[in-house]
């Protein structure tokens, strides 16, 4: 049986996350023994993998570099005696020289998956990044966007690089049906969610402020929005203030996702930055269509005005205009959502995930 040691540095639950843990239930499936080494500060992630069978192995992990967390993996990674090591990388700077540590401990294959662009490189960073990079097998992009950062930044190879793209578990998303709408307050009204982490990042503030226009024009709206994060207050001060606070939810955190894509009309992303978003392929296989920012790896999933619609970052009117055109043609809602669960089980199922991972495992081995 083939190994496979798994490294998490995040200390958050969120989509490379889950990405990672889909990974490894996948490659449990395909007979392989898997091992996940994460950072043992992160408790949720910790709890959800446990859950799904998932050996763990926590790592003391202080500051960006740190001899207490290169002994720890080293000493694991030398028990264990991997045939791969996958490194997750969910942020853009964090390589952290683990791949050195894991030459050092003679590990003979490592492959490394990158989610996010990678922006404001410094000389230091560019460096650790340009050492990890000379020592990996394979490079996985989860889109097509990421690789001219990891060729142009950090020249690494283009015969390194293989992209991926992201997958879900289609079969844990249902079409949405019209019979269940369990948010206080929406009945009867359209009902556009935001799903994520409130942070700068996933543009809340630019929806919010689109929302304060749009109300003015149409009583039957409400803006769901599921997530916490440190912009909560921020968030809700803003409602407040632009005396929208009928109009607008808060539901905080939110494990029962399928739930949250019957009770939604519309996905709003209207983030600055995204990698390929596992929240925009889950809306569209539950056939909720989606308004998103067209950046990175979004223009990868959606066709504009076919599965979906896209729109400029940062541009709350951009957001009024693609809410109205639905609001004055409630078919092409209906038309999107089928469009797009047909392409989420066409492209981005987790089998297809799974099934060209694993063949980057073997093709190594």
């Amino acid at each position: 049986m083939k190994k496979i040691c798994f490294y998490s540095s995040a200390t958050g639950y969120g989509g490379a996350e889950i990405y990672l843990e889909n990974l490894i239930i996948g490659c449990l499936s395909h007979g392989y023994k898997c091992t996940l080494l994460y950072n043992k500060d992160n408790q949720r992630f910790l709890e959800s993998a446990v859950s799904n069978g998932i050996e763990c192995v926590p790592i003391a992990i202080k500051g960006e570099y740190s001899l207490r967390q290169y002994f720890q993996v080293s000493k694991v990674l030398r028990d264990i005696k991997p045939d791969i090591f996958h490194i997750n990388l969910p942020g853009p700077w964090n390589a952290q020289l683990i791949s050195l540590v894991a030459k050092l401990s003679m590990v003979r294959s490592i492959v490394t998956t990158e989610h996010l662009p990678m922006f404001g490189p410094s000389i230091r960073h560019s460096l650790f990044k340009y050492i990890d990079s000379m020592l990996i097998d394979k490079c996985i992009a989860v889109s097509h966007d990421n690789v001219q950062y990891l060729r142009k930044l950090h020249a690494i190879p283009k015969d390194k690089i293989k992209v991926i793209h992201n997958g879900i578990d289609v079969a844990k998303y249902n079409l949405k049906t019209n019979e269940d709408d369990s948010n206080i307050g929406t009945i009867n009204k359209f009902n556009v969610g935001i799903v994520g982490r409130l942070t700068e990042q996933k543009g809340h503030k630019y929806a919010i402020e689109a929302f304060s226009i749009l109300c003015k024009a149409h009583d039957d709206l409400v803006l769901s929005i599921y997530g916490d994060g440190e912009l909560l207050d921020q968030c809700k001060g803003q409602v407040e203030s632009l005396g929208i606070s009928e109009y607008v939810v808060f539901h905080g955190f939110v494990s029962d996702m399928p739930q949250v894509y019957q009770n939604i009309d519309v996905l709003l992303m209207p983030s600055t930055f995204e990698a390929l978003p596992l929240t925009l392929l889950e809306s569209m296989a539950s056939g909720v269509p989606a308004i998103a920012s067209n950046i990175n790896g979004i223009p990868e999933i959606i066709d504009n005005n076919v599965d979906g619609m896209l729109i400029r970052p940062r541009e709350p009117q951009d957001i009024v205009d693609s809410i109205n055109v639905i609001l004055n043609d409630r078919n092409k809602v209906q038309n999107m959502a089928v469009s797009a669960r047909d392409k989420i089980l066409a492209q981005f199922s987790l089998e297809i995930m799974i099934n060209n991972t694993t063949n980057v495992y073997k093709n190594i081995l």
